[in-house]
């Protein structure tokens, strides 16, 4: 569980840095562009998705950037990121998905549950962080973050 979260936190993270910087930007835009769609397209036209997210975290993992990464799988997790995400709120107990099944969405029943499961990982270090008096902040999922990962 661990990996995905990585894998969430890495995607969740860049897309939060947005477009701070052309810099990143244009590596952003290099990245997707080299698969078959961008992770756009992936949510305009509903395309199932099916993606290997072990594999997909151990390519990032292992490059320590996300330059070792297929354009195309990076851009159908962003995508899947993008379906799943927008269906959580942060709520005071941590983040609530509104989501019953992966066809909802229209990804994979391992990438839904790889996504509810990261979400799950994440609540429960949040609540064991909080319990043990740190002072953590949980990021609301909001539209900038939800665009971000589609450009």
């Amino acid at each position: 569980m661990k990996k995905i979260i990585v894998i969430a936190l890495v995607v969740f993270a860049y897309g939060l840095a947005g477009c701070q910087s052309s810099e990143k930007t244009s590596s952003k835009a290099e990245v997707e562009n080299v698969g078959n769609k961008s992770a756009k397209e992936y949510v305009e036209d509903n395309t199932y998705i099916d993606l290997d997210v072990n594999s997909l975290h151990a390519t990032i993992a292992t490059n320590a950037t996300r330059s070792g990464a297929k354009g195309d799988d990076m851009a159908r997790m962003k995508a899947a990121l993008y379906r799943f995400y927008s269906h959580v709120k942060l709520e005071e107990e941590g983040y609530v998905c509104d989501l019953s099944s992966a066809n909802e969405i229209n990804v994979s029943s391992t990438v839904y549950t790889a996504l509810l499961n990261n979400m799950n990982d994440m609540n429960a270090s949040y609540k064991k962080a909080k319990s043990e008096g740190k002072n953590v902040v949980a990021l609301s999922v909001n539209k900038a973050y939800l665009d971000s990962l589609l450009e």
